[in-house]
């Protein structure tokens, strides 16, 4: 049995701007995308691990390495250009992380202490595919998340994926709820554990290769309400302390628009369900009786209803 839905949950945070160092242009340069070999600065990528290391333990923020294949791989072109060459990443990036470039490449020559280097470090974090980002404290050694590309990846889902991979870092998740009603961030911590535990708890039951009876697609109803549950609290308590940060005087307005636009969702999930129920119905090929014109009015009555409640969100 596979889970039919899946809840992206927005982790919003202080999308706060810092100064942005420039880069040098001494190494790899791919269009806009840059990577010095020496030295490191805040907002610029670099190879050079031991100087991304010295700056990431000097200002007290995390690693965030990149493992890619520049002359194979198209998934790490895709992300180089449509995240990392963008100013909004760059200025994402300053002041939450040091970025490094982890390259494995399968044509491009290089020197052979930092090919074993790379290769170690990808059988260190158990890399398998490419492009992986992996999160390290600001030691240098402690891992704090690791993750890879969702099937549509564009830049502000790449910033979102990213900043819920930080909030397993307790220094990020704390500055985050301190700005939080003690209950609202005990419920948003509880909120976060769920949406990183019920994926791997589904991932372990459907390995069991559960059967299709009513008690199992009872448990697995449950596994995606409480997936959803948990992303939207998330998503709601995250928003809303970004938006009470950027526009407090606009604070109400933007939480009542929001609140329709989730309405409007909502419903419309459910005139997909209503109009596919319908659908399956007629393909059917039910008889011409008193019985089924019963049913089509009343499968065809519940879509017009949920039509006119999308027509009243104004």
């Amino acid at each position: 049995m596979k889970m039919s839905c899946a809840m992206a949950a927005v982790a919003a945070f202080f999308l706060l701007v810092l100064p942005v160092a420039r880069a040098q242009t001494n190494g790899l340069v791919d269009g806009a995308f840059t990577v010095v070999d020496h030295g490191a600065t805040l907002g610029g990528w670099t190879s050079d691990l031991d100087a991304a290391r010295a700056l990431a333990k000097n200002r007290g923020l995390p690693l965030f390495m990149e493992f890619t294949g520049s002359d194979w791989c198209p998934y790490c072109k895709v992300v180089h250009e449509t995240v990392f060459t963008q100013s909004e990443w760059v200025a994402y990036a300053s002041n939450r992380f040091v970025m490094v470039f982890i390259d494995l490449p399968r044509h491009t020559p290089q020197p052979a202490a930092i090919q074993e280097r790379n290769e170690a470090l990808a059988r260190t974090y158990g890399v398998e595919g490419m492009p992986t980002f992996v999160l390290l404290a600001p030691d240098g050694t402690n891992q704090i998340s690791q993750f890879r590309l969702n099937q549509e990846t564009t830049l502000y889902s790449f910033m979102r994926d990213t900043t819920e991979a930080l909030l397993d870092w307790p220094v990020t998740m704390d500055r985050f709820v301190a700005g939080l009603a003690p209950a609202q961030a005990a419920a948003y911590r509880q909120a976060f554990l769920e949406f990183k535990a019920i994926p791997k708890e589904f991932s372990a039951w459907q390995a069991t290769r559960p059967q299709d009876t009513p008690e199992n697609r009872k448990r697995l109803d449950s596994f995606q309400t409480r997936l959803m549950q948990a992303g939207v609290l998330m998503s709601q308590v995250g928003r809303e302390r970004v938006i009470a940060q950027l526009d407090p005087e606009g604070a109400g307005v933007q939480k009542a628009a929001l609140a329709k636009a989730d309405f409007a969702i909502e419903k419309l999930e459910a005139l997909r369900v209503a109009r596919r129920s319908l659908e399956d119905w007629l393909m059917a090929a039910p008889e011409n009786n008193a019985d089924n014109r019963r049913t089509l009015q009343r499968l065809l009555g519940k879509i017009a209803a949920i039509q006119a409640e999308l027509a009243a969100v104004k």
